[in-house]
């Protein structure tokens, strides 16, 4: 993917003295005297990208990039934002860089996105799990087996298996006690600091220091597509949400008129960088490199996206140019397309490579984990629905996702689907998706 590069400004200060797109949203949007609703909409959907610094290198030591999907970004939706008296009014919240105005993703953020993959297991569930002791106690062995056995449990063991198989490649259906105990370790490492094998003994010295710990920054917009015209497509722009709400009786919800409630968003195509300052792990349970770990959540992110609506496909990103066609080809970049990383002396690519195509097997829907492939088949449209059968052995439901402004030319076409949440138990499960391509496959 080539990058087009911006000429450089006489200052930080000169090329950033536009107006703050956060200062916009928050302050002049509510401002009568300002102008009208619709036209602080239009100045908030062009504004420019913008560039934020490169941190040290001596700060941040592992970067990449990734795209967003269809139909883009939603960040900071809990922040109020509302205007009951204009129907064109942008109602729900958006999160900005305070400084810069940009949609950053907060380093909180990312950190918290990517723990929610690991399997978080709770000081009872890992006592039960890895402290091999006998008990004698019929009601703790009755309260043994019951946490053992919840449908919890099930999906908590789910996520580490994940995390073994995106490490170390091996393909199995459980992992062994030593193998859980390892991802539990490697998730208190990595997002606490706790030293892996560590005893509660000795509890001053279970840490890391902070100057040792990993750290996530914040992910940044480093670069947004080039139109066929030459010019750089936008960064930002609005959707809708259309929930159905009676005014008086909730139960008749589902026959009450949607009522449109406008948001902001983040395009698909903008790239975003994401920093990290990474240290290698080395002890007797655990050895992984800074390497393996910048690895694993770059793939951790592309499997389960961040921010809000990710059930609905937002959030989504991907590590390969969404078209190859011209008008998505070139990028608008605020910095250069590579980067030296300091102590490597090989430099990020603009773009990872397209990796190989998937080879599909028909899969029971019992062994589907978040994040796999699958075909659909479009039955039909419901409403800014669309509605899929899946070709999952032991899965006859419909399944809807939302309709990225398909025809019903498609009706019929089979598409490649992205599982994005798995819920329920055996026999009775429940699966969302989103479109990994709007293309159809046949």
């Amino acid at each position: 993917m080539a990058f087009k590069e911006i000429s450089a400004a006489p200052s930080y200060l000169e090329q950033n003295s536009g107006a703050n797109t956060g200062w916009l949203f928050y302050r002049n949007y509510y401002n009568r005297k300002t102008g009208a609703i619709g036209s602080k909409n239009s100045a908030l959907e062009n504004q420019p990208i913008r560039h934020i610094p490169n941190l040290d290198g001596n700060t941040v030591n592992r970067v990449f990039r990734l795209q967003t999907n269809y139909p883009g970004l939603l960040i900071g939706s809990g922040y109020l934002h509302e205007d009951k008296k204009q129907d064109e009014a942008i109602k729900i919240g958006f999160y900005f860089d305070h400084a810069t105005g940009l949609p950053v993703i907060p380093g909180s953020s990312v950190k918290g996105a990517l723990r929610s993959a690991f399997p978080q297991f709770s000081e009872v569930e890992a006592n039960v799990l890895f402290k091999q002791q006998e008990e004698k106690d019929p009601e703790k062995i009755k309260k043994i087996k019951k946490i053992k056995e919840s449908d919890e449990m099930y999906l908590k063991k789910e996520r580490a298996l994940l995390i073994h198989v995106l490490l170390t490649g091996a393909k199995k259906d459980e992992l062994s006690t030593s193998e859980l105990k390892a991802v539990h370790e490697l998730e208190l490492d990595l997002f606490a600091g706790r030293i892996p094998g560590s005893s509660k003994e000795k509890e001053g010295d279970n840490f890391r220091s902070v100057y040792q710990r990993d750290l996530f920054f914040d992910a940044v917009p480093v670069a947004i597509p080039i139109a066929n015209h030459g010019t750089a497509k936008r960064l930002f722009g609005t959707d809708y949400l259309t929930p159905h709400k009676h005014k008086s009786n909730p139960e008749l919800d589902p026959f009450a008129d949607p009522v449109p409630l406008k948001f902001f968003k983040v395009m698909p195509g903008v790239i975003y960088e994401f920093r990290f300052r990474l240290q290698d792990t080395q002890n007797n349970s655990l050895q992984l490199t800074a390497s393996q770990k910048e690895e694993l959540f770059r793939k951790l992110l592309l499997i389960n996206g961040l921010g809000a609506k990710t059930n609905v496909g937002y959030g989504h990103f991907t590590d390969r140019p969404l078209s190859t066609s011209p008008a998505t080809s070139a990028y608008h970049s605020t910095e250069s397309s590579g980067r030296k990383q300091k102590g490597s002396g090989k430099s990020t690519p603009s773009a990872p490579a397209t990796p190989p195509k998937p080879q599909f097997v028909l899969k029971h829907v019992d062994k589907i984990r978040r994040g796999d492939t699958v075909k659909g088949k479009l039955l039909k449209f419901d409403g800014g629905m669309a509605v899929f059968q899946l070709e999952l052995d032991g899965f006859d439901k419909e399944v809807k996702t939302r309709n990225p402004r398909l025809g019903t030319d498609k009706i019929g076409k089979t598409f490649l689907m992205t599982i994005t949440n798995k819920g329920g138990k055996k026999g009775k499960w429940q699966l969302n998706i989103s479109f990994k391509s709007i293309a159809p496959i046949n």
